[in-house]
């Protein structure tokens, strides 16, 4: 099934990298209307003078030479306990902890996304006017924190009939393991809404810091093996709450280093 799910095989092309192809297609045609419509929309080179690209180019060089490397660690990260089970537990474990996981985090994901960049408009335009932004993490927290009460409530108590009257009897047992990733996903996402503070702030280095941690604590899966899978299951809930703690501690070592340094106007 999955072999199938690789190949475009048509009377006219067999070609075994399928998704592969779709995928930079999928981005070049992107690209290719992005820039239509912005072109469209009056967007023009004219205005576009090397000393202001080279200005911003050193005003934001530490993004890719601090946060490059680890960013994508933060990316691979996200396979390793895929890859962990699939060797150690098996093929069928894997399927159920995969389609488990894609559940609570491409919504948790998309939400986060769309809360992030909010996140660094406001965070930006507060600390270039000198004002403090504590308000906006506080509302972003509640907003969050309503929406994981709902999640935790369904997923907790009726996952197991959820994957089951949606996927099928055979994975009940992924709504099983819903019950332990909730936790860590709601975390999670708390930490992708709230990690463009550290951009807007100008602190990529600590934002790398949290990415490389968080990548040595999934990468420590490894020591946990020899345990059942429920119990490998929670020790990777554990870990992943683990890192988010540190981020948050990051998170408010900065703000209250930005709140001793600016003196702030009033809103």
């Amino acid at each position: 099934q999955s072999r199938q799910a690789s190949v475009i095989d048509t009377p006219y092309l067999r070609f075994s990298g399928g998704l592969l192809l779709g995928d930079i297609l999928g981005h070049i045609s992107n690209i290719i209307y992005g820039s239509i419509q912005i072109f469209k929309k009056g967007f023009t080179l004219k205005g576009i003078r090397w000393k202001n690209l080279k200005d911003t180019i050193s005003k934001y060089s530490e993004y890719p030479k601090y946060n490059a490397i680890t960013s994508f660690l933060n990316a691979f990260s996200m396979l390793v306990p895929v890859i962990l089970i699939n060797k150690y537990y098996g093929a069928e474990n894997a399927g159920l902890f995969d389609l488990s996981r894609l559940l609570l985090l491409t919504p948790a994901a998309l939400m986060a996304g769309a809360f992030s960049n909010i996140m660094l408009q406001r965070v930006a335009e507060k600390s270039k006017k000198k004002h403090f932004f504590i308000n906006e993490i506080f509302f972003l927290l509640a907003i969050g924190g309503i929406i994981s009460i709902v999640e935790f409530v369904v997923l907790f108590f009726f996952g197991e009939q959820l994957f089951s009257i949606i996927f099928g009897g055979s994975w009940t047992f992924s709504g099983t393991i819903s019950k332990i990733l909730i936790w860590p996903y709601i975390v999670y996402f708390f930490t992708i809404s709230l990690s463009s503070t550290f951009i807007a702030l100008q602190r990529i280095k600590v934002l790398s810091l949290f990415q490389l941690v968080n990548f040595i604590l999934v990468i420590s899966l490894l020591f946990f093996t020899k345990l059942d899978f429920m119990d490998f299951i929670k020790a990777f809930a554990v870990l992943s709450i683990g890192g988010s703690l540190f981020f948050f501690f990051l998170l408010f070592s900065v703000i209250r280093e930005y709140n001793r340094k600016k003196s702030f106007k009033s809103v």
